[in-house]
């Protein structure tokens, strides 16, 4: 009986060990068939990317997804091409779509021109498709706040400003420093996007309002004061500003700058991303590690903002959304951003 429950307890342990050594993230290359296409799954552990190469004798397509390490292989489960497009459906991941032709990539949606019926107008914002978003958008003293349930103005100050330098999205709210005070602010205004309200942090060390943001780091905030040559970082649920020395985040990594440099022209934090939206020429594209896929044939002027996969710009005075695997939708136009698009937020 004894010899038997030592027979089971190693048989459970082998078993186990075998489970998280097939879960134990490993870079590999799986080559399979699908549908008359050649497939060649690759993984990056150390980037958490998968990158397929699909071909077979007229067409050759790279796409890249960054996803965590499934133990499965042979991933893509259908391949359909028509007109120089594939359309892949992918088992646990996201299906893509991608095109090609003697210039490279570009989306099956690069020249759909999207002209929906205008919805309303709101202080000259003529309103085409707010995509279940929040819109604080400057107007030279107060925001012009847009969403769903709100279309309302946000008064900040009496005076009228063409740029607003020392504002920034916080977490899911906008951040705007006291532009009413001549020179020093000592307070933030707070707007939260849902609500369209307004709130006040005090800071606890007075900052020259010629400065910039230079971006968010571990729960930090941090600023350039380019009057006084100080870099400071800022604890905002707290009102607390800390004086740091000068350095700047790298690619995800800080590095020690000086003040010459900073002050010379602003330095803002970037951070690694295989997979991001880039401006070249006012053409629009989806950077992947691989490849680059062309987004819209209209020419832009202007990436707002962007996230995962979702891109909105601006072409002439008009925002538009772009969606890489679902198309591109007309939200909002302006004419004021013909001439001053410096503060569009988007949440």
């Amino acid at each position: 009986m004894k010899k038997v429950v030592i027979f089971i307890i190693c048989v459970i342990v082998i078993f186990i060990i075998f489970a998280i050594f097939q879960n134990i993230p490993k870079n590999y290359l799986y080559e399979y068939k699908i549908d008359k296409f050649n497939v060649a799954e690759k993984y990056d552990k150390d980037n958490d990317i998968y990158t397929f190469a699909i071909e077979n004798k007229d067409n050759k397509f790279i796409y890249s997804i960054e996803a965590k390490y499934l133990t499965d292989r042979g991933l893509i489960t259908g391949i359909k091409f028509s007109n120089n497009c594939i359309d892949v459906t992918l088992e646990k991941l996201d299906n893509f779509s991608i095109c090609q032709n003697k210039e490279g990539y570009y989306t099956k949606y690069y020249d759909v021109n999207d002209n929906p019926k205008k919805v309303e107008t709101y202080e000259n914002i003529d309103i085409y498709n707010l995509n279940n978003h929040s819109y604080l958008i400057w107007n030279y003293n107060y925001f012009i706040g847009l969403n769903n349930d709100i279309k309302t103005k946000i008064d900040l100050f009496t005076s009228d400003f063409i740029k607003l330098n020392v504002a920034t999205k916080y977490q899911d709210k906008l951040l705007v420093a006291d532009y009413n005070e001549d020179y020093i602010f000592k307070k933030f205004y707070v707007i939260d996007p849902v609500n369209m309200k307004k709130d006040t942090i005090k800071i606890d060390v007075p900052i020259y309002l010629n400065s910039y943001f230079m971006g968010e780091y571990d729960d930090y905030l941090y600023l350039f004061d380019m009057q006084a040559k100080q870099e400071y970082k800022i604890d905002i649920d707290n009102g607390l500003v800390y004086r740091n020395n000068p350095e700047v985040l790298v690619n995800g990594k800080m590095e020690k700058s000086s003040v010459i440099k900073l002050t010379n022209e602003p330095k803002l934090f970037t951070y690694k991303k295989d997979f991001t939206f880039v401006l070249k020429e006012n053409n629009l594209y989806y950077q992947m590690p691989s490849e680059k896929v062309l987004i819209t044939n209209m020419k832009v002027d202007k990436i707002i903002y962007q996230d995962n996969k979702e891109v909105y710009f601006l072409v002439g005075d008009t925002l538009y959304y772009a969606h890489l695997d679902k198309g591109i939708k007309k939200l909002l136009a302006y004419s004021e951003w013909q001439f001053n698009n410096s503060n569009i937020y988007i949440f």
